[in-house]
């Protein structure tokens, strides 16, 4: 997992945060999400089905509202249902599982732009978005419960999240853009210090209006018809619904914090990220780059693709012949996630307009890459994607790419090997055409 990830081994940490939270980190967190990427498919089959079930047992118990029993009666039901909650065996684990199913895809959202030397940095504050905002969650979470009664609790906690939303969604044009291309001047990490100082703030003023709108919450519809359920089985389903769906949204708009403020300082400054389209050309470049063309499969199980793109873009102001200049190749809600570098060719000058052929790598672990599908250097730019740099060597037939063992100051890395995915009518086609 760590050869394929380009990742080095946790060292020089702490001896408290790694007999605490390094072992968590280590042996929970890190298994969860790597199992969580290889098998992302069945984990959301089963996260669907659960829904599913969920959803079909909440719909049974609003066909089936017990309209008897007058409010004080429902009332008293929801009261019960609470202590039932409160004092279950299963209570505790659910928690726990939820906190930890929220590590791991946060943890998985942020695993390729922690090794992807594309990125400029992070999309949002690695940590700063967990800590923060989770200490503020479990103090608005004793709010919402502070009524000892589930329906009270849920009608609360509705109103609550659709307020924080909105909330979040209107001040996070606050948080700035932090780059470490900042015109200004002004250095990156100052510009990370304001973003948290900023979220900090978000969350305690948000934490403020909650305090507000709890001294003076009153019980409405949503209660009394959450209290009229049939079963205790259903205002759990009902329960885990709503969390689940405003949970969702809620740390969905925390999440997109730092996209929101970047959308906004573009926004208002008129000013975009450059963002050329690849138009679709015939040509292709040297024979290492066509060769290197299509699937690959891992000896680990991972899939990497290649594809050739054409581009045409102006070279930038303040370059001239045979400076190099970069771009970015692939975006992914606007953030690069490939960028290529190229020098300035001979006879150009900033503003004329340049072609060259990509040569555009997807690996399922490590993200995109690209390179100059031109450069007589291709491999060694491939294997420059690990740091220890194994020697690369693609067989005859251009089906078999061998890396080879390395052993050096950085240790010891076992060779792995990509096999190339052949359609086999393609490939009959190209032997019989003389490709």
């Amino acid at each position: 997992m760590f050869r394929e990830l380009n990742m080095e081994a946790w060292s020089k940490v702490h001896k408290g945060i790694d007999w605490t939270f390094g072992l968590y980190l280590r042996y929970v967190l890190s298994p969860s999400v790597y199992l969580y990427k290889r098998h992302a498919t069945v984990v959301h089959m089963a996260v669907g089905f659960l829904c599913t079930m969920i959803l079909c047992c909440a719909i049974w118990g609003f066909a089936n509202l017990n309209f008897d029993d007058t409010d004080e009666q429902a009332f008293a039901t929801g009261t019960k249902a609470f202590w039932k909650v409160a004092h279950g065996p299963l209570t505790p684990l659910m928690l726990v599982l939820c906190t930890h199913l929220i590590m791991m895809v946060f943890a998985a959202a942020q695993l390729q732009e922690l090794y992807n030397s594309s990125a400029d940095s992070l999309p949002f504050p690695l940590t700063c978005t967990i800590i923060c905002g989770k200490t503020f969650m479990i103090f608005r979470m004793i709010l919402s419960y502070s009524s000892t009664n589930l329906g009270v609790a849920v009608d609360y906690f509705l109103w609550q999240e659709l307020i924080l939303v909105c909330m979040h969604g209107s001040l996070a044009v606050f948080v700035g853009d932090p780059s470490p291309e900042n015109c200004l001047g002004i250095p990156y990490a100052k510009q990370l210090a304001r973003s948290f100082l900023v979220i900090l703030g978000i969350d305690s003023l948000k934490t403020c209006a909650m305090l507000v709108f709890w001294s003076s919450f009153k019980p409405g519809i949503v209660s009394s018809y959450f209290n009229r359920l049939p079963n205790i089985t259903s205002m759990l389903a009902v329960t885990i619904l709503v969390h689940a769906s405003f949970d969702a949204l809620q740390t969905g708009t925390s999440a997109f914090t730092m996209f929101i403020g970047r959308m906004f300082v573009e926004f208002m400054s008129g000013t975009e990220r450059m963002k050329d389209q690849p138009l679709d050309r015939g040509e292709r470049s040297q024979s290492m780059a066509d060769q290197l063309v299509g699937r690959w499969l891992t000896n680990y199980g991972t899939m990497v693709t290649f594809e050739i793109k054409y581009w045409r873009i102006p070279v930038p102001d303040g370059l001239s012949e045979s400076q190099e200049f970069e771009f970015a190749t692939v975006y992914q809600v606007k953030l690069p996630r490939a960028k290529l570098r190229l020098p300035v060719p001979k006879g150009k000058q900033a503003g004329d307009f340049v072609e060259c052929l990509e040569l555009r790598m997807h690996h399922g672990l490590l993200g995109y890459r690209s390179f100059d599908a031109s450069s007589q250097d291709l491999m060694k730019s491939l294997v420059d994607v690990w740091p220890w740099q194994p020697e690369a060597h693609l067989s005859a037939d251009g089906l078999i790419l061998d890396f080879k063992q390395v052993v050096g100051s950085m240790g010891s890395f076992a060779p792995f090997r990509w096999t190339k995915v052949v359609d086999h009518k393609t490939h009959k086609y190209r032997e019989n055409s003389g490709l």
